[in-house]
């Protein structure tokens, strides 16, 4: 891994230099790791995503969402999405990444959040983890132990639940 950071008012030669840079330590092989800031940091990811590169941006604990084509960058400013994210939540966004789910971490409290409008949708309280369905249409929450399992699959949209499983029965040997 290899961090880039620099100017927020950077030049158009410390722009090129941060993604010149960033390109080619990707072609190496190298992490590159930066803010999501404007200026050098952005240059440096633009740089190493331009080859395919792997990138990791480090932020503030606030969401922002960066677009890599107009450079826009908005932050999602819900004092409780914030609030959620203070106190160590993860963030997870949908496929289509119009949605994210916030997770306390322990697995037994996940909120469903709606990007555009930044308002919650809606909770569940189930304990497991959590996952996006590949097409983004609904969210699973499962558990497995030695000893049972337990599969929930809920509608994305109002949080209903459309498949059941398990429910705590052993599982056959």
């Amino acid at each position: 891994m290899v961090a880039i950071i620099g100017s927020r008012k950077a030049t158009r030669q410390g722009n090129s230099a941060a993604y010149s840079l960033g390109a080619k330590l990707a072609k190496e092989g190298k992490i590159i790791v930066s803010g999501l800031a404007l200026g050098c940091d952005t240059s440096a990811h633009r740089g190493c995503l331009s080859v395919d590169g792997k990138t990791i941006a480090i932020a503030d604990k606030r969401i922002k969402l960066w677009n890599i084509e107009t450079e826009e960058v908005r932050t999602l400013d819900t004092v409780d999405l914030q609030t959620e994210i203070l106190n160590g939540a993860d963030v997870h966004f949908s496929p289509k990444g119009d949605k994210l789910f916030v997770s306390n971490g322990a697995g037994q409290h996940f909120q469903i959040w709606d990007i555009k409008t930044e308002k919650k949708l809606y909770e569940i309280i189930q304990d497991g983890n959590i996952s996006w369905s590949p097409d983004g249409n609904s969210i699973a929450v499962g558990t497995y132990a030695y000893y049972s399992s337990e599969k929930f699959v809920y509608e994305l949209e109002d949080g209903t639940i459309v498949e059941e499983e398990g429910a705590g029965m052993p599982i056959d040997s």
